[in-house]
């Protein structure tokens, strides 16, 4: 068995556990997750990734901080996640 991670799965496993968490202090804000943290916070994807660069980070995972719409941006996240209360 192979234990190779695909391309952001760290991140989007991280972003998943700390969901209720991220939602609370970022509420509507889009966030640029590096590794196991936020390395950049917008009000944009862009304004995020820009946010990210200036911390020496310049392939973020860039996630929306909201509850809302995920089907949209990540469809692969199961009904479960993205409904819950």
């Amino acid at each position: 068995m192979s234990n190779y991670k695909a391309s952001n799965q760290i991140e989007l496993e991280w972003f998943m556990n700390k969901f209720d968490d991220l939602i609370k202090e970022y509420n509507g804000k889009w966030l640029a997750i590096d590794g196991e943290k936020v390395v950049g916070v917008g009000n944009s994807m862009i304004e995020a990734s820009k946010d990210a660069e200036k911390n020496n980070c310049l392939s973020p995972f860039l996630v929306p901080a909201k509850r809302e719409g995920w089907g949209r941006y990540y469809g692969g996240i199961n009904e479960d996640f993205y409904n819950r209360a």
